[in-house]
C-alpha cells in the first residue's frame, strides 16, 4: 500500500505502507518499487502477487532466485506506453522492453491473471486465468431516479483527466454546441499534470463545464 496511513493488519493480512507517493511520473514509482522489494520480507514458501509492470524486472530476478510469482496484468502495457507523452524513440523502446519482459514472464512465472481475454492470448493458457473487472450495477442504483426523458442535458466525464484521454477535444466539442441547447459537462476527477487544468480552462467550451474535482463514489453515483 502507499496511502501514508501506516502499517496495518486486516483480516489476518499484514499490510505494509510504503508512504505516500511523492511526485508523479516514472521515477517516483520506480523508487516505490525498490522500497517495496526491500520491505517485502518475502520467504520462498510464499507467493509474490503483483500488478505494477514496473515490478517486472525485480519479479523476474526473484523468480530466477527461486521465488513463486503471479503477475496480474490489468492493461496491454506494450501498446499502452505508445501513448506516453515522450519522444517516439523512448515510447517504442519502452514498448519493446515491456513486450520482451512479458514474454519472459509468461515462461518463467507460476501464474498469470489477466483482465481481458485479449490480453490472455499473449500468455500460455495452462498458467493463465481471466478475471474481468466489471462494475457492480447495483452500486449505481439510487432510491428516486429521475426519469430519463426528464433529465437535463448533462454529460459527464469521471476519472483521471489527461490529454491522451481526450480532455482537450471534449471541451472543444462543448464549445461547438449551440448555446440554446444549454448542455453542461460535469467533470469529476484530477488533472494530470496539474498544469493541464490551466490549459484546458482557457479553451472555448470551458464556460459550459462544471469542474467538481475528485469525488466520493456516493457523489459519482448521484451525478450519474
Amino acid at each position: 500500500m502507499a496511502d501514508g496511513q501506516g502499517d496495518a493488519c486486516v483480516d489476518g493480512v499484514e499490510i505494509h505502507d510504503l508512504g505516500k507517493l511523492k511526485g508523479r511520473g516514472f521515477w517516483p514509482r520506480v523508487r516505490h518499487v525498490i522500497r517495496a522489494l526491500r520491505r517485502s520480507g518475502l520467504r520462498r514458501e510464499e507467493i509474490l502477487h503483483f500488478h505494477d509492470p514496473l515490478f517486472l524486472p525485480g519479479a523476474i530476478w526473484l523468480k530466477i532466485k527461486g521465488y513463486r510469482i503471479v503477475y496480474d496484468v490489468h492493461e496491454d502495457y506494450p501498446r499502452q506506453v505508445l501513448n506516453w507523452e515522450l519522444p517516439a524513440f523512448i515510447r517504442y523502446s519502452a514498448s519493446l522492453s515491456y513486450a520482451f519482459m512479458e514474454w519472459l514472464a509468461g515462461r518463467l512465472f507460476d501464474g498469470i491473471v489477466t483482465a481481458t481475454p485479449k490480453i490472455a492470448e499473449r500468455f500460455s493458457s495452462n498458467k493463465t486465468v481471466v478475471v474481468q473487472n466489471f462494475p457492480v450495477l447495483g452500486e449505481l442504483s439510487i432510491d428516486h431516479p429521475i426519469a430519463y426523458l426528464e433529465r437535463p442535458p448533462i454529460v459527464t466525464y469521471m476519472g483521471g483527466i489527461t490529454r491522451v484521454r481526450g480532455i482537450n477535444e471534449i471541451v472543444r466539442a462543448m464549445g461547438m454546441l449551440p448555446n440554446d441547447m444549454k448542455v453542461k459537462l460535469i467533470l469529476a476527477g484530477s488533472f494530470d499534470p496539474l498544469q493541464l487544468k490551466d490549459e484546458v480552462s482557457r479553451q472555448h467550451g470551458w464556460e459550459k463545464v462544471e469542474y467538481c474535482g475528485w469525488q466520493s463514489r456516493e457523489r459519482l453515483k448521484s451525478i450519474l
